[in-house]
């Protein structure tokens, strides 16, 4: 064959192998793609499986506030139905768009809620939902101001929480037990909680430094100078 045949075959060949370069990058970018909306699903997912319980804790202090809580629940409806649509078809501009959109609303409509619950007086209480929002130093510093306290079990909260007699404690996720107790704490009279706050207060002194300074003192002695004071 001529050197202009040889040629063209080359020319060919690198066509061909650039444009399988593309198309493998393109494939790439596409599943990366995906796989980003995938992780945003699940959030909104989880931003949007938190609404209903967020309405029925707003019910227990808004109940002339009916049309602001419909609002919220619609927007959340048709978030959903906007996330599932956009699920199914990760990129198509219209259904994008539509996400975008409801989205908005949903986000709105919190705003109005959120705007009229701060007319409303705040429920006095410490709540921990996970492990992120403190140890057990900012569990013994709610009992120690008598705080009602409402955790998950996480941490060293399952060894200084004793449901029902110093807080109350729940499971892991378990997103309706933090709602239905904080409600509990939001609906106890002035004095209903006194003999459990007693106990948490008890507790966090019990558990304080200048308590536990004697008991380190003796484990301690003969290993590490500690101070007189």
């Amino acid at each position: 064959m001529s050197i202009v045949v040889w040629v063209f075959l080359g020319v060919v060949a690198v066509v061909v192998v650039a444009a399988i370069a593309t198309f493998n990058r393109l494939v790439g970018l596409r599943n990366r793609f995906r796989n980003a909306f995938a992780q945003i699903d699940v959030q909104l997912k989880r931003r949007h499986d938190l609404i209903p319980n967020l309405v029925e804790t707003a019910k227990a202090y808004m109940a002339h506030e009916r049309q602001t809580l419909e609002s919220v629940v619609a927007a959340r409806q048709t978030a959903v139905g906007a996330a599932a649509r956009a699920a199914a078809q990760p990129g198509q501009p219209e259904a994008m768009r539509g996400l975008a959109a409801a989205e908005a609303g949903l986000t709105g409509a919190l705003g109005r809620l959120f705007a009229v619950a701060e007319a409303y007086p705040a429920i006095d209480a410490c709540l921990v939902a996970s492990r992120d929002e403190g140890g057990p130093r900012a569990v013994l510093e709610s009992m120690a101001t008598r705080t009602p306290l409402v955790t998950t079990r996480v941490g060293q909260a399952a060894d200084l929480v004793v449901h029902g007699e110093n807080g109350w404690m729940v499971e892991p996720g378990d997103v309706e037990g933090l709602v239905a107790w904080t409600l509990h704490v939001a609906e106890a009279g002035a004095t209903a909680l006194d003999g459990l706050l007693d106990a948490g207060r008890s507790l966090a002194e019990a558990r304080s430094y200048e308590a536990l300074r004697p008991r380190w003192r003796t484990l301690l002695d003969g290993f590490v100078a500690l101070p007189a004071h």
